[in-house]
C-alpha cells in the first residue's frame, strides 16, 4: 500500500509546519519520527509537502538510499527497531 499521512499519524510520526516566513518560497509541511532514547535517536523524515495528498517518500535521517513509500515496508521496520530499543532496557 501507498503511503499516506493517516498511516504516518497512525505511526506516531509528527507534523511538523514551515511557514513562508521560514521558507523563503511557500509553506510547507514534514513528517518526523524519532525512535531511541534522547542520546542516540534514529530519526524517520518526509519529503516536504505543498498538500493534502502529496507522494509521501520516507527517508532515514542523512542517508537518502534508504527510501521507503510502503506502508508495509515502513511498518515492519519502524516496529523492528522500537523491539529492538525495547529488547535493551530489559
Amino acid at each position: 500500500m501507498i503511503l499516506q499521512e493517516l498511516d504516518l499519524k497512525n505511526l506516531g510520526f509528527e507534523k511538523v509546519k514551515v511557514p513562508i516566513e521560514e521558507s523563503g518560497d511557500k509553506p510547507y509541511y514534514y513528517y518526523t519520527l524519532d525512535i531511541g532514547n534522547d542520546y542516540r535517536k534514529f530519526c524517520l523524515i518526509s519529503d516536504a509537502m505543498y498538500k493534502l495528498g502529496d507522494d509521501i517518500i520516507i527517508k532515514i535521517f542523512d542517508y537518502d538510499s534508504f527510501v521507503f513509500t510502503e506502508t508495509t515496508e515502513l511498518t515492519l521496520l519502524i516496529n523492528i527497531l522500537q523491539n529492538n530499543i525495547s529488547k535493551q532496557k530489559i
